[in-house]
């Protein structure tokens, strides 16, 4: 009886501890304090909001998903294959701390800050001893690549693959290469293509990350000796040119054969060394200060030209390089098999919760809310017809917006444009290099305008979109006389949103009768006097 009692009584404690964790519920599904609060700090940013007016949003948030859930909308086969992607997207994150690939990382981000000096020869396994005997006897290695190595290239660069680092070659090449001391030459690594036999040439820290423009003047298939001196002198006016003063950027978009990198102004996106020919590699390093423009020089591919952009310093925080390698290393084949591990760690599974109720919440706003809204042209008509006082040009410009690729692009328009204020000129000469849009705005609303600035002629400055990395400007073709009325179709964006406002209130008004809402006071206050 007595144990009975105590079980009854441990047991209602443990109830009245759990109750007091639960903020508030939405139907018969509750949440909890900890839950809330850990959304309110990841979703407030700098924002002044505060923890009454987020609670409404997040209840309201709550109500949606708990309707769609009702609705079974996360049985969609479009709500299962994307929960099914984001697994696969995020579990190299959780994996990366499992004591398992522990070793594997730790040896990552220590050949990350070195780079070594290599050369290479692939021979066939008959011809080792020979090569065996050869090399004990002291022969150079270049003498050997030469005469014994089936790589193509070894008759021009006698086995020298120049600096090589992490991921930059395959993971058996890598832990040869790395296990040996400045100067040895490893035992033979076995492939498909043969016997792989690799030289050390010498090692140094990580070099920063050099980002440059290239232009090339490619080397056709067949081309007779006369064609490529034609093409030098091509590419040695373009030199000229460049070090005249003319623009990099556009003289790659006008000239360069390199499809991956000419229409962003010849920009080669996330070089890593070891990528390329050593030649084109070292001709990089020898580049020491920002907009310094190589020599022409020749490889197998045709005639280069290099400017430096910028450089990236080299990371020495370790726990920061995991971050920088880490996805890199779950995709290579030294963590081949580890993909598959079970992960335990309870931050997994609420990342994919807040995911799934992210998906479900886009899918029903969608199906009750914005397509109704942008589908329903005489009822948004009739709805701003109604409230017309409402939309109204307070401050308004006709004005021309310039979006290019780079801010290097961008610069170079506006300095074209500058010269002799065209616009015709523009659309025909950079409309394949430039997005180019004209509308009337409010001033208020354009970068770099403004009211202070909503006079016409008004050239605003080039900025730079962190988000995608192009870069805009805006030209002010005319400014209007407001307020004046906007008439539906001026006014629409707007309209649609308070369109959509509206028909919100009212669907989660009938949401609160399906699926009632309670918030618990005593909780709330005691949230209220913590975070204070």
């Amino acid at each position: 009886m007595r144990r009975t009692f105590l079980a009854i009584v441990f047991l209602a404690v443990l109830h009245v501890s759990s109750s007091a964790q639960v903020l508030f519920s939405v139907g018969n599904s509750s949440i909890t304090t900890q839950e809330f609060l850990s959304s309110y700090q990841k979703n407030k940013g700098s924002s002044p909001i505060t923890i009454q007016e987020y609670l409404e949003l997040y209840i309201r948030f709550k109500l949606k998903v708990k309707e769609a859930l009702a609705l079974r909308m996360d049985t969609l086969p479009n709500q299962i294959n994307d929960l099914l992607a984001y697994i696969e997207q995020i579990k190299p994150q959780f994996i990366l701390n499992a004591a398992a690939i522990k070793p594997i990382l730790d040896e990552a981000v220590l050949r990350y800050s070195t780079e070594i000096e290599a050369g290479h020869i692939l021979i066939a396994p008959e011809k080792y001893p020979d090569f065996k005997e050869r090399l004990d006897r002291r022969m150079s290695f270049e003498s050997l690549a030469i005469g014994f190595s089936n790589d193509p290239d070894a008759l021009q660069n006698k086995g020298y693959l120049g600096f090589l680092s992490l991921f930059t070659i395959p993971y058996p090449f890598e832990n040869a290469i790395y296990a040996l001391k400045d100067g040895e030459v490893s035992a033979p690594v076995k492939s498909q293509q043969g016997l792989h036999i690799f030289k050390r040439y010498s090692s140094r820290p990580r070099k920063e990350k050099i980002i440059v423009s290239h232009i090339l003047i490619s080397e056709p298939e067949g081309a007779t000796e006369t064609e490529m001196e034609l093409r030098k002198q091509l590419a040695d006016s373009i030199y000229r040119l460049a070090v005249g003063g003319q623009s990099f950027d556009s003289l790659a978009i006008q000239f360069s054969e390199d499809k991956t990198s000419s229409s962003a102004g010849g920009i080669i996106p996330d070089m890593e060394l070891g990528d390329y020919d050593p030649l084109f590699e070292k001709q990089i390093v020898a580049l020491q200060r920002d907009n310094d423009i190589s020599p022409v020089f020749r490889t197998a591919y045709g005639f280069h030209l290099l400017k430096r952009i910028r450089s990236i310093p080299v990371e020495k925080d370790p726990e920061q390089i995991k971050g920088l390698i880490g996805e890199r290393l779950m995709q290579d084949d030294r963590t081949a098999g580890l993909c598959d591990l079970p992960i335990t760690d309870p931050a997994f599974d609420a990342q994919l919760n807040e995911f799934k109720e992210g998906n479900l919440l886009f899918d029903i706003m969608d199906k009750n809310i914005w397509s109704v809204a942008n589908t329903d042209d005489e009822q948004l008509k009739s709805f701003h017809a109604a409230r017309k006082e409402r939309y109204t040009w307070q401050q308004s410009v006709d004005a021309l917006i310039v979006t290019c690729e780079t801010a290097n692009i961008a610069n170079m328009v506006r300095d074209e444009y500058l010269k002799d204020r065209t616009i015709s000129s523009i659309r025909k000469y950079f409309s394949e290099i430039a997005f180019i849009d004209s509308s009337r705005y409010e001033a208020g609303e354009l970068l770099g305008v403004g009211k202070e600035n909503a006079t016409e002629g008004f050239v605003a400055p080039v900025y730079h979109n962190e988000s995608d990395g192009s870069s805009t400007f805006v030209i002010v073709l005319k400014v209007h006389a407001d307020p004046s009325p906007k008439t539906f179709e001026q006014a629409k964006v707007a309209v649609i949103s308070d369109y959509q406002d509206q028909l919100e209130d009212k669907w989660i008004a009938s949401l609160k009768k399906k699926h009632p809402v309670v918030v618990l006071e005593r909780e709330l206050k005691k949230l209220l006097e913590t975070t204070r």
